[in-house]
């Protein structure tokens, strides 16, 4: 597989810094295409302790690359004991070089960890460029099927959205999940220019739409109303919020969670949950503002630039 399609990690070297070098149980909560991964592997790959890594991802397709991408480190990162002990039938697995790649949502880190906990967990809420480069509808630049499905057993997908919910509803749905000021605007046209089944034609829509009022902006008028279906369909602040009180419950003593925002919806999310784990004595808060990408970095990988790294540490 070509090189040049593989997602560039963000933040790799902030990440590696925080991987503690007696780490045990590592956790990859979104695995993607492996770059984070591939990195803590060459941190480890001279390491004579074992060390049982977790690389979770609900989307399938990005598991077998992956999988392919770290096929090179055969017995440098081991395997977990009972490997298959905690593996319902629902979940699809591969085990591979002694990383255990697991096809899941992100939400069942508990069961898939069982009473095993976790010395390093990384969440990186990003999609990838390789997703990018699926057909799945989650970038305008590019006439695709309007989808938006990280994984295909959703059933609900943009389109469905688009084409079925009432005006009132898709205009709070689109506000609710990314912002945009001009929601019930762009909902009066899309509603009056259904149905509607690729981004191209949404994307036009919304640009006729609106695009005089978002002459003093950097982004495309079309971009907050993508996010908001994608958010949507992906049920992505329900999982992260569940994903937050079980991952924290995973942690070993001293054990680090480190998550990467990209927008300002999860960002909150995210600090307010700390705050609360904080309160409760347990945990400490190591990042009391986040971490952001390099001006070098975001040079190398523009889409690098909206990236927040918080950090969390259970102390007791």
């Amino acid at each position: 597989m070509n090189n040049n399609i593989y997602h560039k990690p963000i933040l790799v070297q902030e990440i590696l810094q925080l991987v503690p070098g007696n780490a045990k149980i590592i956790v990859d909560a979104t695995c993607g295409t492996g770059g984070h991964t591939l990195a803590i592997a060459r941190k480890f790959q001279d390491t004579r302790y074992k060390i049982q890594t977790f690389c979770i991802d609900y989307d399938s397709e990005s598991i077998k690359v992956a999988k392919k991408r770290l096929e090179k480190y055969s017995g440098k990162i081991y395997p977990v004991r009972n490997s298959n002990a905690n593996i319902t039938a629902k979940q699809q697995k591969i085990i591979s070089n002694g990383v255990k790649f697991i096809c899941d949502n992100f939400t069942n880190i508990k069961k898939i960890l069982s009473k095993q906990k976790a010395d390093f967990i990384l969440a990186d809420l990003g999609f990838s460029s390789w997703q990018l480069a699926q057909n799945r509808g989650l970038a305008f630049s590019q006439n695709q099927p309007l989808d938006m499905r990280l994984n295909s057993r959703l059933t609900t997908t943009a389109a469905d959205l688009i084409n079925h919910l009432q005006e009132t509803d898709l205009a709070n749905l689109i506000y609710q999940n990314s912002g945009e000021k001009f929601s019930r605007q762009i909902t009066y046209s899309i509603i009056r220019k259904r149905p509607i089944y690729t981004t191209g034609k949404l994307a036009e829509i919304i640009q006729n739409a609106i695009a005089n009022r978002y002459k003093k902006q950097k982004i495309h008028p079309a971009t907050r109303t993508f996010q908001a279906l994608r958010i949507a369909v992906n049920q992505e602040l329900e999982n992260l919020e569940k994903f937050l009180q079980d991952a924290t419950q995973t942690l070993a003593k001293n054990g680090i969670l480190a998550i990467i925002t990209f927008h300002s919806l999860e960002e909150k999310l995210v600090r307010n949950y700390f705050k609360k784990f904080k309160k409760t004595g347990d945990y400490q808060i190591i990042t009391q503002q986040p971490i952001s990408p390099s001006s070098a970095e975001i040079r190398l990988n523009p889409r690098s630039r909206s990236a927040r790294l918080r950090v969390l540490k259970k102390i007791v």
